[in-house]
Formats: C-alpha cells, structure tokens, sequence
C-alpha cells in the first residue's frame, strides 16, 4: 500500500515558532509566571515546578511518603486509624421545632416566626387571653465531627486516593512500570482499608477550599499534626501547567492559542516592571488550585487577574484580559460610543491623578486579511470591492514603503505583513472612545502584537512584532515601555 505524509503548517509563522509557542503555552509561561509572582509575594511557602519536572517516579515518591509516613512522621494510614480512636469534636447547636411544653431553650429570634404562622396558634377559653404557639424554635445541641481538623483530614485522604487512582492508570498502560503499578495498587488498598477504620468522616464535609488555617488542635494532638505536616508536604513541590481547550486541535485554533501566547508574555513583561518598581502583589486570580498544584486559566469574566500595588506611591495596578468599556459611566472608564473589547487592558491609578490606561491586542490574523478573505469568497471574485479596500489602505505616498501596497496585492495571494489602516484604526478607536468619568481621555498606549514587523506610528501608537521564535524581544520591548508609565 502507498503511503503520503501530509505536513499541514501555519502561513504566517514558522513550524519553529509554532513549536516554541505551544512550548512557551504548555510549559515556560506558566512556570515563569509563577516564580515572578512568587517574587512579587504570592505562592508563600510553595516550591514551584513545571509539569515536565514532575516524572511518575518522583509522583510516586511523594504518594508513597503521604500513605505510609516516613522516619519521623506517621503516614496517612497511620494517622486515620489513632485519629478514629478519639476523633476531635465540638457541641454544635442546632434549630429544630418542638411543643411548648417540651422546649428547653427556645431561640428568642424564632419566637416571632411561631407566632406568625397562623396554623401554629391556638386560643385559650379563658376570656381575654392572647394567642399562644403549640411549637417554638428550640435550640439543641449536639456532638458534631464536622470540625476544620476533620475537614483537613478529609481532604488529604481524597487528594492521596485521587493522585494514585490517577498515578495507577497512568501505569497500567506501560509494560515497563508493572512493579510500579503494583506498589501503586498496594498502596491504594493500604489506604482504603486505613479510610474504612475512620467512619467518623462520613459525616465530615468536603471543604470548598484549601483547609491550610492552623489551629490548637492540629498543633498539639500527635495525629493531627501527622496530617497537617503530611498535608503541607504533599503541596510543598507544586506543579504548574496551562487549562486551555484550544491546547488540543492547535493548528486548528491557532487564532486563539497567538492571542492568549500574547496575553501571557504581556503579563510576564508586566510583572518583570513591575519588580523593577517597587510594586507588590495585591491579589491574583490568574493561578487556581487544582489536586497537583495551580493552573492558569483566561476567562473573559471582566475581572483583573492581577491587582499590584506601590505602598510607596499609593499606586494600584491591574491587568484585564478582554475587558470590555460600555457606554455606562456610572462604572467610571467607559466608552462614548460602541462597547469596546481589547484583548488586554492595564490600568494604572494613582492618587490625585487620573486613571492611565495601556491597550494591548495580540492579533494572529489583522482585521484587513480577514476581510480581504471574505472579499474574494463574494461571487465573481467582486472586484469593485478589492478596489475599494485598496483604496481604504492606501498608504501614505510620501512614507518610503519596501514594496508597495498596491504591488503586494496584486502580486501575490499572500498578505502584507504589515499592518493597515483598518487595523491601526481600531488602535485610534480604542484612544478615542474610552474616557473616565470627567470625559478625559484615558487610553496613553496602544499597539496591536502580530507576527510581522514593528512598525511605530507615534511613541503611543505602535505595530509590536510579535513572532513566538523571538519572544525574548518582544518581552524586553514591552518592558521598557510598562518602566516608563510606572
């Protein structure tokens, strides 16, 4: 049989650049951000590391000390066993309606709720007597396991049985790791059996977040402190890694993957001028908690992902991804016409001084290809319309061009790889029609980031070569320009 290999690539960049894009997604961004925002105060106590640095070896290692303990720690098994022993638990009261007569300590906020309920009242024959309640709130107590402490515990045992249940059939698919996934399996039965001797967390919740708050307890008895330690340990070598769906088909949304690459390494260049100035970090939301460590995650939900503050100076930093300025200016930055969308915003606010704001839009594909595109898909090739947009972009005749607007058209399919008035446009747009709340123009920067080369219109107007093989520049340009707004 004949076989043919076909080699699908991008137009616009190199099989390289795009090798390293995916690379600088799955790998380098995430790990760099994390460090950076280490340094800027977030991720206290955490030892960082990428996804790649995390080998089934070394996972196993890690599970292995979590379930059995090591030389000077009781391991989880250990620990669910002395803990079932005599489980911590405190006297939790409790709402419940009772008779009158057998109520001991009615809640005196619940005593205008029975006497509200019209079918709870009833009347005594004496003349003059006011309606009294046949129930009441009354408050009872009892003992109750579902204490933080517990809660913690809870919470390693889920996290360890998750980690080798995944670790297992990660193992089972390789001939190689079979006295691995051996160990693996013993130690998953080690734990379920030490899970079956603490029935007390039946009744213990699953906490919503990360239990790390310290307590007494967790200080003084023995077992508890096995598992607050065992538990710091296991989030000690946290993994960093990048959620993002378009990862899975990415030269199919590469659109995408060009856009949040773009995104990341502006956050990156911020961060990097951010440390040179003195700032500190605020909060973040770019980074979640997950079993293994943290992922980054872009939602376009209009909220910052990084708040960065100067105490010095007062001044606040934020980062937006895809946020949007509508026509509302009771919201203070708005627009004065259409609802405007740019891919990243930084805002700047300082006392006394009104809201600086740097627009940033990482394009693969510019606006003018894109109608281009759709031009020459219209019946007959629709040549009134070409004319028109030619003449739409028609540069500056005086401006020295390399080949020609006109010439790089007609010549050649291709499109220019520079930027054209439609595209600049949408960065005049941007400066325009967003303004504060005293219809000052806010908007000091903005650039479009696209694979081509730089083309600087003013010093606040700019085209940022952006190719994924020189990441480095583009990073250190942006860099120089957030030092001289900070």
């Amino acid at each position: 049989a004949l076989e043919r290999l076909v080699k699908i690539e991008s137009r616009k960049i190199s099989s390289s650049a795009f090798d390293q894009m995916l690379l600088d997604l799955d790998e380098t961004l995430p790990a760099s951000l994390a460090v950076s925002l280490q340094r800027l105060g977030g991720f206290a106590g955490v030892q960082l590391c990428s996804p790649s640095q995390s080998t089934v070896a070394q996972e196993l290692v890690r599970l292995r000390r979590a379930v059995l303990g090591g030389n000077s720690r009781p391991g989880l098994a250990s620990v669910l066993r002395q803990i079932s022993l005599d489980p911590h638990r405190v006297l939790r009261s409790f709402p419940e309606w009772a008779p009158v007569d057998k109520a001991r300590r009615p809640q005196p906020a619940g005593l205008a709720l029975a006497l509200a309920r019209s079918d709870n009242l009833f009347l005594s024959p004496e003349p003059g007597a006011f309606p009294l309640p046949r129930q009441v709130i009354d408050a009872r107590v009892d003992l109750s396991f579902d204490v933080h402490e517990n809660r913690l515990v809870k919470a390693f045992y889920e996290e360890v049985n998750l980690r080798l249940r995944r670790l297992e059939g990660v193992l089972s698919h390789s001939r190689r790791h079979a006295a691995l996934w051996e160990e693996v399996k013993a130690l998953g039965v080690t734990l379920i059996k030490a899970r079956r001797a603490a029935p007390f967390l039946d009744e213990v919740t699953t906490p919503s977040y990360l239990p790390d708050r310290v307590t007494m307890v967790l200080m003084k008895r023995p077992a508890y402190r096995a598992a607050l330690e065992g538990f710091i340990e296991l989030h000690r070598n946290a993994t960093v890694r990048m959620k993002e769906a378009s990862l899975a088909a990415p030269l199919e949304n590469l659109p995408r993957l060009y856009q949040v690459w773009g995104t990341l390494q502006a956050l990156q260049a911020l961060l990097d001028a951010a440390q040179m100035c003195g700032y500190r970090l605020e909060s973040q939301s770019l980074f979640r908690r997950e079993a293994t460590g943290f992922f980054i995650e872009l939602i376009p939900d209009g909220k910052p992902v990084l708040c960065l503050r100067h105490h010095e100076q007062g001044s606040t930093l934020t980062l937006t991804p895809e946020r949007s300025y509508g026509r509302s200016a009771a919201r203070g930055l708005h627009s004065i016409s259409f609802l405007q969308r740019p891919d990243v915003a930084i805002e700047i606010t300082t006392p006394g001084q009104p809201t600086r704001v740097l627009l940033l839009d990482p394009k693969y594909k510019l606006d003018s290809e894109t109608i281009r595109a759709s031009n020459a898909t219209q019946p007959e090739g629709d040549p009134e319309g070409l004319a028109e947009l030619l003449s739409e972009e028609q540069e500056d005749p005086n401006q020295e061009s390399p080949s020609g607007l006109q010439h790089a058209v007609a010549s050649s399919p291709a499109v220019s790889k520079r930027p054209k008035k439609i595209d600049i446009d949408k960065m005049h747009t941007y400066r325009d029609a967003i303004r504060d709340s005293t219809g000052a123009a806010v908007v000091q920067y903005a650039a479009i980031l696209y694979p081509g080369p730089v083309v600087s219109y003013t010093e606040s107007l700019e085209a940022l070569g952006a190719d994924p093989s020189h990441a480095l520049d583009l990073r250190e340009k942006l860099t120089r320009i957030f030092v001289s707004f900070l």
